[in-house]
Formats: structure tokens, sequence, C-alpha cells
């Protein structure tokens, strides 16, 4: 057998995602969740939120204003929902613990953990939660906690992935 052959064979298989992204939770970046990045066509995103759970069209009020959403839920459990905005994808809310950045941060977190991973984040009430505000380049993340007064050892409730321009 050839083991050259073998280890390219192998290697194809890891760089081109085939399988892999079922087997382990998507990574939570200031740009995305996992291959679902802001900006992406909505078709897209759909299409691999597709690949993790039932994708739910849903209608709920946010500033004011009735928005359309993409609820991805598994096993009757809401996993993280995507906003569109002018064809593609505007927002990520992240509702499941599962998923986690690359410092292992997520909902479940506290507030103490969140400023002892990222000492400069800021800390800000939004639309009916205090949210903890983490921005790199042109996008970011918010790590929003229920209630207008965390605690230290309060958990993140949710967590958006959002674009700052539109901010």
């Amino acid at each position: 057998m050839n083991w050259r052959v073998v280890m390219l064979g192998l290697c194809w298989f890891l760089a081109s995602g085939v399988a892999v992204s079922e087997s382990r939770p998507w990574i939570l970046s200031p740009n995305g969740l996992g291959p679902i990045q802001i900006r992406m066509p909505m078709e897209q995103a759909i299409g691999f939120a597709k690949g993790v759970g039932e994708v739910k069209e849903t209608t709920v009020m946010a500033e004011g204003e009735s928005q359309r959403q993409y609820d991805v839920m598994q096993g009757g459990k809401r996993l993280f929902s995507i906003e569109p905005a002018r064809g593609g994808v505007d927002r990520i809310t992240v509702w499941s613990a599962t998923y986690r950045d690359v410092k292992g941060m997520g909902v479940g977190s506290t507030l103490a953990e969140l400023k002892k991973v990222y000492p400069a984040i800021t800390v800000n009430p939004g639309e009916g939660f205090t949210c903890a505000f983490l921005s790199q380049g042109h996008s970011g993340n918010s790590f929003c906690f229920a209630g207008m007064k965390p605690g230290p050892s309060t958990p993140v409730h949710h967590v958006y992935i959002y674009s700052v321009d539109d901010l």
C-alpha cells in the first residue's frame, strides 16, 4: 500500500471539512458561528444550518419592528437564530451552551470569567439585557445577561454576533 497516497487522501478529507463539522460544535467568533458568517447570503447560511438541525422561520419584535428570523432547533431546543438583512446574515444569536469561542466563553460563562479572559470588555445595558461587548475590526460579539445588573457570578443568557458597521 502506498502510504503517501493514503496520507494525501486523509489530508484532503480533513481539509475539506466533510463530516467534521457535524462531529464537533462550531466555534463562535466575532465574524460568525462555524461556517455561518455575518453578511454571507442567507440561502447559504440556511443550508449550513440545516446540517445542524431543523430551521424554522419566525417573526420577532426587535427595536420596535417586526423582523424575520430563522431559528435552528434540535430536539425541541433552540440552538441559534439567524437574522437576515439586505439578503445576507445580519446577526446571529447563540442560545446554546454548546457553542464556545476559542477561549471557551459562551452561554453559561459568568461575567467574572468574561472579565478575566477579556479584561478590556465593555459592559453596557442593552434591549432589556445588559451586554458585555467585544468587538474586533468590523464585527463583534455581545455576551448578554438576563436583567439589568449582572453580578460576577451571573451567567451569559445569549450571545449576539453582529457587524459593528450596522451599529
